[in-house]
């Protein structure tokens, strides 16, 4: 698979840098999904449950049984007592977001790259732009437009910048599916 093009497109996935726009990081740290924070609550899950069975072996005949009655209310309890606080998975955490608009799915991801890299993994619109640096190959470098450079997953136009002055994204039109016949 080549990295940071669409799987099913071979449409390059858009970059831009997300201090240009801070409004759709807010969004997408607000109402995403942080990666981090999930990886970390699945593991102390697994540790929990390891360490628990092993106590509870002496006390009841079913501690699977027992453990899976217990063990995501026991998660929560400590997450909300402070401990996602404590491990700190807010800075430069991933997160993941998915949009619907009225012209299809926008898909979303935060990476940290001398500071916070919205990448455009699905949308129904584009720009033309220069290739993003080595750093992110592949890539469309939405901050920098580019009559003849990459076709690149872009942001709604609605989350760009009052001050943008690249060209607009356009909007790409999905084909509707022939109708098999039936013999």
């Amino acid at each position: 698979m080549i990295p940071n093009l669409h799987p099913d497109t071979s449409i390059a996935y858009g970059a831009i840098d997300g201090r240009t726009v801070p409004d759709l990081l807010d969004e997408i740290m607000t109402h995403g999904q942080n990666l981090a924070f999930e990886e970390a609550k699945w593991e102390l899950k697994e540790r929990l449950e390891q360490a628990l069975a092993a106590a509870l072996r002496d006390w009841t005949c079913r501690p699977k049984q027992f453990l899976s009655s217990v063990l995501d209310t026991l998660v929560e309890e400590l997450l909300d007592a402070g401990l996602a606080e404590e491990l700190n998975f807010a800075d430069q955490a991933e997160y993941y977001h998915e949009m619907a608009t009225e012209h299809g799915p926008v898909k979303l991801r935060v990476l940290w790259l001398q500071g916070p890299l919205v990448m455009v993994l699905q949308s129904p619109w584009t720009l033309r732009c220069r290739p993003c640096s080595p750093c992110v190959p592949n890539a469309g470098d939405l901050d920098a437009p580019h009559a003849e450079g990459t076709t690149a997953y872009c942001v709604p136009p609605e989350w760009l910048p009052e001050e943008w002055e690249g060209p607009q994204p356009e909007l790409q039109v999905q084909e509707p599916q022939a109708a098999s016949a039936n013999p």
